[in-house]
């Protein structure tokens, strides 16, 4: 059983990251309370959790009377962690029922009590931003320049004037992070730079700007000393929490890049309306769920220093930790394990998904890894096999440069060289066009079949020789410019058009579609397994092209 000489404190938003990590922290000298919504996730084991819809009355009140009943009525302090955001930047009617309403409720029902602090977490945004070499204190100028930050400064104007005989702590954090990441605009950017993302590269605001940040450490010794300190406090005491020194943002960008790639990253800067554009494009053009919004290209400029002198003086706290020093840490992490570090930082982990199957692949193939002289074995087989192979499918080649010869030779048995008459709707074509004349245009195409039937009997010469599939790579091309040579030259003569078409498409099929495709590594032939890394199924197999083939039967 829980000790009852202990006080009690209250944590709301208990079930959430800062509220347990402030659990755990308060547990060994206090009795913890967590209030928080009726849905999983529930606070951590060290506390009773207590249910409460915090835009309700009533559910506040049923809440409370459970906490009296099972604590009695002292309450040591009651910190208030529960609010709401969204990243959509747009203002929305849960600020005011949550974040303002919902405190001025709490601390109303907890004026019933014998309660000594009421501890909200509010925001170093609450401040207008600064200047470099500017530090902001307490009593800097707020600015409710955005909802949520908006929401934070009504609720702390509201908790000013409800507030009774209980004393009132308005902690102001900067950006919050541990050793694995968890700041979800930090995360963000370390994913951009991992991914080598054209967004990690491209910056709107000032390079030499940057914003605090707070280690959870650092804050959950904060807030231990603000409740052990409770009684020595100011009756209103609002504080900042953050680093000394912040990181400037080009300067996190070199150092993201350089220990993720071993290079300093490069990033340029960019016209806010162009920044804009560009996430608007990617979440409603390209139907990505873009973390970039608009509002973030207004704040990119923003630089918020901080004057630690008032949590010093009154709580005996200076910060442990800084991000600087951190990050490489930080970063090791993700390169241990990037799908573990996605998953933890609520990132997309699909998009790192194959280092995982890649990663479990190379141990399974190291358990499974043949001998040298295995190895060795198995290459001449696999060679011996290629050489086999590429030897029966030699008919391919001598077809393909049979349809080389027939290409070059078939000008001749169309008469295309020096054709002069043409039916009055290629007349009528070429004057509506303004297109060369129709004489021309078949000379044309009669020299390209030509060429082109000369180059392909080359290229299938060529290929007849063990090694060289660029050959047949060149034939593929040609075969695909024989698809498009009829449009191009507007070839006149309809059988001409026909024939260059079909042999195009032969060509092709020919040389890269039945044979094996060449340029194939002999370590990915080698390869037995039939699922790509990335993936969780294979993407080739009957059941995935059937739906491909009976579309392409309809059309």
């Amino acid at each position: 059983m829980a000790d009852e000489s202990k006080p009690v404190v209250i944590v709301t938003g208990s079930s959430g990251y800062l509220g347990s990590a402030v659990v755990r922290r308060l547990h060994g000298c206090y009795r913890v309370v967590g209030l928080d919504r009726y849905s999983p996730p529930h606070p951590p084991h060290q506390a009773e959790c207590v249910c409460f819809d915090i835009t309700d009355q009533a559910s506040i009140d049923t809440a409370l009377d459970r906490v009296r009943l099972a604590y009695g009525d002292r309450i040591a302090a009651c910190i208030h962690l529960a609010g709401y955001f969204d990243l959509s930047g747009e203002d929305d009617p849960a600020y005011d029922a949550v974040t303002v309403e919902g405190s001025k409720r709490l601390m109303r029902g907890l004026q019933g009590f014998e309660l000594e602090q009421f501890v909200f977490a509010s925001t170093m945004l609450a401040h207008a931003p600064t200047e470099p070499g500017e530090p902001i204190d307490e009593d800097h100028p707020l600015n409710p320049r955005f909802p949520y930050r908006a929401s934070k400064v009504r609720t702390e104007k509201v908790l000013r004037e409800v507030r009774g005989d209980e004393k009132l702590v308005l902690i102001r954090p900067a950006g919050i992070y541990d050793d694995n990441g968890q700041s979800t605009f930090l995360t963000h950017q370390i994913a951009r730079i991992h991914e080598r993302r054209f967004s990690g590269k491209v910056y709107p605001g000032d390079l030499s700007r940057g914003q605090a940040f707070l280690h959870l450490d650092d804050f959950l010794d904060a807030v231990e000393r603000i409740v052990d300190r409770r009684v020595k406090l100011p009756d209103v005491f609002p504080v900042l929490l953050g680093e000394a020194d912040p990181i400037p943002f080009g300067e996190l960008q070199r150092l993201i890049g350089r220990e993720l790639h071993g290079e300093d990253w490069i990033t340029w800067n960019v016209p806010s309306q162009l920044a804009k554009l560009g996430a608007w494009t990617e979440n409603k053009v390209f139907g990505e769920d873009a973390f970039i919004r608009a509002w973030m290209v207004d704040i990119s400029s923003d630089h918020y220093e901080l004057d630690l002198s008032a949590a010093k003086k009154l709580l005996g706290w200076a910060p442990q930790h800084s991000l600087r020093e951190d990050m490489p840490g930080i970063l090791q992490r993700l390169k241990d394990d990037p799908y573990e570090w996605y998953e933890a930082n609520g990132l997309n982990a699909a998009r790192v998904s194959a280092a995982k199957v890649e990663n479990a692949v190379a141990e399974e193939a190291a358990e499974k890894a043949p001998t040298e002289a295995e190895a060795k074995e198995n290459r001449r087989e696999h060679d011996e096999h290629m050489r086999q192979m590429h030897f029966s499918m030699l008919w391919v080649h001598w077809l393909v440069m049979a349809l080389g010869l027939w290409l070059a030779t078939a000008p001749s048995v169309f008469g295309t060289f020096d054709q002069t008459e043409f039916s009055a709707a290629v007349q009528r074509v070429t004057e509506d066009r303004g297109l060369w004349s129709a004489a021309t245009r078949s000379w044309l195409t009669a020299w390209n079949n030509v060429f082109t039937g000369l180059a392909i009997m080359v290229f299938a010469a060529l290929s007849l020789r063990p090694g060289n599939g660029w050959a047949q790579w060149a034939n593929a091309a040609l075969g695909v410019w024989l698809l498009a040579a009829p449009l191009v030259f507007w070839t006149p003569d309809a059988a001409v058009y026909a024939n260059d078409t079909l042999i195009g498409a032969l060509v092709v099929a020919l040389t890269i579609l039945i044979p094996m495709m060449p340029g194939m590594s002999r370590e990915g032939m080698m390869d037995d397994t039939d699922i790509p890394p990335g993936w969780t199924y294979c993407p080739s197999t009957y059941v995935q092209r059937l739906p491909i083939i009976a579309l392409g039967v309809v059309g």
